[in-house]
């Protein structure tokens, strides 16, 4: 299932200009897709990477965000 940027703002409780800007951390293809230069459509993953700064790979592992190797939190994830 893919969200719109309105979906997943009303999902995430992010606004949609700061989802604008979390694009720029995300990986296209995997967080997002832009089908032919359309509208932006957000995967599960994204929801996982905003709210818990965590994704899962194919195995269903967790795999952490942070460059430490732990979950960061939500004003870090804000704010760098």
């Amino acid at each position: 299932m893919y969200l719109t940027i309105k979906e997943l703002s009303e999902k995430t409780k992010y606004s949609k200009h700061t989802l604008y800007k979390k694009i720029k951390i995300m990986t296209n293809g995997l967080h997002y897709f832009k089908p032919n230069n359309g509208k932006i459509l957000f995967s599960e993953l994204a929801v996982d990477f905003l709210v818990k700064g965590v994704q899962k790979n194919e195995n269903k592992q967790r795999l952490d965000i942070s460059k430490e190797g732990k979950p960061i939190s939500a004003y870090q994830f804000v704010c760098e």
